[in-house]
């Protein structure tokens, strides 16, 4: 029961970060670069959600049982039509409970075109991994990080 209420508050927390998102869909969005650049991205048909956390080492059962439950989440939000007609990819980077192997996960998954980021799951990890976000203007919900 115990596990279930946390896959379940993990659940709803996913999907107001979806309900965010798709409230403020645009035909375009745009942003900057750490450089100032101005970046323009055209809408596409899924949202790219991308998840960090330990999947494997001493902390991998937080990083695995976020893994899960964001999965439960997007196949059932992709069963269900999606968000305003648009799927979720889902894609999650295992970082060993490791910050600087957390940053080359979020550098990864942003190079993939990721538009929301669910994770990092552990402290030490979200610390290095918020800077660059709050940098890109990326929307980070952490699981559990503190």
């Amino acid at each position: 029961m115990k596990n279930f209420k946390k896959v379940l508050a993990l659940g709803l927390a996913f999907m107001m970060a979806f309900a965010t998102v798709a409230c403020g869909e645009n035909a375009a969005s745009t942003g900057n670069n750490k450089d100032g650049s101005v970046v323009s991205e055209e809408s596409s048909d899924t949202w790219k959600i991308g998840g960090i956390g330990p999947t494997t080492g001493g902390a991998a059962v937080y990083g695995m049982a976020v893994q899960y439950g964001a999965q439960i989440a997007v196949d059932e939000i992709n069963a269900a039509g999606g968000i305003n007609g648009k799927l979720v990819e889902f894609k999650f980077a295992d970082d060993e409970n490791n910050a600087e192997k957390s940053v080359n996960a979020y550098n990864s998954l942003k190079d993939w075109n990721m538009q929301i980021l669910l994770g990092t799951v552990t402290s030490t990890p979200c610390v290095a991994v918020a800077a660059e976000t709050a940098a890109d203007n990326m929307f980070l919900l952490t699981p559990s990080g503190s």
